[in-house]
Formats: structure tokens, sequence, C-alpha cells
């Protein structure tokens, strides 16, 4: 099961979350609703249309982009990290080569 981001590529709140899933590396769908699936699925949900939107795995919806990346995608990246731990320390090192390449 994966999250599932619904926003639009025009709306710089919905491309935050989006960033944040992507570096993460957060298993998620991202889906770009039509004005009548945001009737009909986020408004449902919600109780009005807004944007963005990330339905978890556990079917709780989370609006607003700080209310996001606040609390289940820091849940889900660690969880994440610590079922890859190898990935989490390269990426480590990763970040640790490039800043020693940047100071000299």
């Amino acid at each position: 099961m994966v999250y599932r981001l619904y926003g639009w590529e025009c709306s710089p709140y919905t491309g935050k979350v989006r960033a944040t899933l992507h570096f993460k590396q957060i298993p998620h769908q991202d889906i770009s609703p039509s004005a009548m699936a945001m009737k009909r699925i986020v408004e449902k949900r919600v109780g009005f249309i807004v944007m963005p939107v990330v339905i978890t795995p556990e079917n709780e919806v989370l609006q607003d982009s700080a209310e996001i990346l606040d609390a289940e995608l820091t849940e889900a990246a660690e969880a994440f990290v610590q079922d890859d731990g190898n990935l989490a320390a390269s990426a480590c090192a990763s970040r640790s080569r490039a800043g020693r390449a940047r100071a000299r």
C-alpha cells in the first residue's frame, strides 16, 4: 500500500509535498485529479475542495502541506529507512563526500 497524493502541478504546496515524497523515497501515487474527482474524492473526505491532500495507507486523510510533512510522512520515512538501513547509510556517505568535495 502506498500514500496517495492529490494535487495539481500548478500548486506550490502540492509541489512541496511531492518533492519531499521523492526525496525521502516514500512510495506514493501522484494523482492530478480532474475538478470532478476533486469534488467526488477530496470534498467528500475533507469537507471542501483543497490541495494537497494525502490519503495514507491506513486510509487517513491529511490536508495542508505543513501537517502532511510533519505527520505521517516523517513516520513513513523513518520506517522506510529502518527497513533499508543500507540505503540510508549510503545516502549519508554520499552527502558527506559531496560536502568535502565542495569544501576543497
